[in-house]
């Protein structure tokens, strides 16, 4: 998750504390989406990483992730940019 979290601060062009900490937001969005998706990690790896300590809020945090990626071009480019820079 960490290097999930770098490449989105990367793309958002944000600290990885500010991911990390924050409250709500698209990039703690696209975070839990791929952390989820792309990284097949468990919901309590993603929320920890996250700091977050509820799985269920993560839950959600995919789910809205699912939604808007669908309907908004820059969030899907953004998550698109945010794959390419974590780093492998």
């Amino acid at each position: 998750m960490a290097s999930v979290i770098a490449g989105i601060a990367k793309a958002f062009e944000m600290k990885m504390s500010e991911i990390r900490h924050g409250r709500g937001g698209a990039a703690r969005m696209i975070a839990a989406w791929i952390g989820w998706n792309e990284g097949l990690l468990w919901l309590r790896q993603i929320a920890a990483a996250l700091r977050l300590s509820s799985q269920g809020r993560i839950r959600d945090l995919v789910r809205e992730g699912e939604r808007k990626l669908k309907r908004d071009l820059v969030l899907e480019r953004l998550m698109i940019a945010s794959l390419a820079a974590i780093p492998r």
